[in-house]
C-alpha cells in the first residue's frame, strides 16, 4: 500500500515580509474582512486582493492623519492639476516659455 501525504492545509494569506505587501484571495477577505481590516489599521500592513490569482485591488492603511490626510491629499492632487494646466496653457501661447519661467512668472 503507498504512503499517502498527510493533507495540508492552503495557506490563502501569505505571510507579511518587511516592504511587501501580503496576498489574500477575494473569498478569504470575505470570511475574514474584519480582522484583515483591523491588521491593516493596527500593523500598518498592506494586502493585494486576488481573484483568480491576478491582483484585482489593493488594501492600504490611511495615513496617520486619518480622513483628513486624505482630504490634504486630494487638495495636493488638485493644486498639481492646477499647475499642469497652467504650463499647458503658457504652452499653448505664441511665445514658448521654459518651465522655470512659468514658475517664476506664476510665483510673482
Amino acid at each position: 500500500m503507498a504512503k499517502q501525504k498527510p493533507p495540508t492545509r492552503p495557506r490563502r494569506v501569505q505571510e507579511q515580509r518587511s516592504g511587501t505587501p501580503g496576498v489574500v484571495g477575494i473569498r478569504e477577505l470575505k470570511a475574514r474582512a474584519s480582522a484583515i481590516v483591523a491588521e491593516v489599521r493596527e500593523d500598518r500592513v498592506s494586502y493585494e486582493i486576488t481573484r483568480r490569482g491576478q491582483v484585482e485591488a489593493l488594501l492600504l492603511p490611511v495615513g496617520p492623519g486619518g480622513a483628513d490626510s486624505v482630504a490634504a491629499d486630494d487638495a495636493a492632487w488638485d493644486a498639481f492639476q492646477f499647475l499642469a494646466d497652467e504650463l499647458g496653457r503658457a504652452a499653448e501661447a505664441d511665445t514658448p516659455r521654459s518651465a522655470v519661467e512659468e514658475l517664476q512668472r506664476m510665483r510673482r
